[in-house]
């Protein structure tokens, strides 16, 4: 079974990489939560996952688990998770009903004005806000 914290509810996937924390440290857990009240979600609404403490999750697993309709990943290439796709940073890729996006961490998003207007810019996108 996949550690992760959130209920899901909108099934919303997002993965992030952080060797220094189960999930993540408070100022991105702030960042990530300001993030996701500006698309009108909360945590409740999707699930965290710390690639780092889940090595071995890969996309069947995720997809049982939790069955996303999108998948957000903070710089992790989804290579890494045996999904068949190789995206750059703020695009989408649909693959099997499900949409990705990646984007740069969350600790250099928090950082740079230009990086947050595009990653805002994808997210109204990806909810229709």
């Amino acid at each position: 079974r996949i550690k992760f914290t959130g209920k899901n509810k909108r099934q919303v996937l997002m993965v992030i990489n952080d060797a220094t924390t189960a999930f993540l440290n408070d100022a991105d857990l702030q960042f990530l939560g300001g993030i996701l009240n500006a698309c009108k979600l909360g945590f409740e609404d999707i699930a965290l996952m710390n690639i780092n403490e889940q090595r071995d999750a890969d996309h069947l697993s995720l997809q049982q688990q939790f069955n996303p309709s999108a998948v957000i990943s903070f710089d992790i290439e989804l290579s890494k998770m045996c999904y068949p796709l190789h995206i750059p940073h703020f695009q989408f890729q649909n693959h099997n009903c499900q949409t990705f996006l990646r984007a740069p961490p969350l600790d250099a998003l928090r950082n740079d004005v230009q990086l947050k207007k595009e990653l805002w810019t994808c997210l109204k996108k990806l909810f229709n806000l």
